[in-house]
């Protein structure tokens, strides 16, 4: 039984795998959850990695939150969308991303 209200917002939590180590495996299975979604991996860190010098020093505010958005924006145009449980389009608030980062 859960003891979360309804009507509260769920926690939300992001797994993130390497290749070959069975995410996608995992993330399949967790996907046949009703109370789960387990959307496709769009590969942020092989399409991300070689580009973070291009950001310049990320301890600076204005360049980390360059990196947030395309990254966020990376994910939101995956060639295979992320969608909640109710097929809605997943969003990103790019304040929070860098608040909690």
């Amino acid at each position: 039984l859960s003891t979360v209200p309804s009507d509260s917002p769920k926690p939300v939590f992001f797994m993130i795998g390497s290749q070959r180590s069975g995410s996608n495996w995992l993330r399949t299975m967790l996907d046949q959850r009703e109370d789960l979604v387990g959307p496709h991996p769009p590969h942020v860190m092989r399409e991300f990695m070689p580009l973070i010098p291009k950001f310049g020093d990320l301890s600076q505010e204005d360049n980390f939150k360059i990196l947030v958005d395309h990254v966020c924006t990376f994910v939101e145009r995956n060639q295979v969308p992320w969608n909640d449980k109710y097929g809605l389009p997943i969003t990103f608030c790019r304040q929070k991303v860098c608040d909690q980062a």
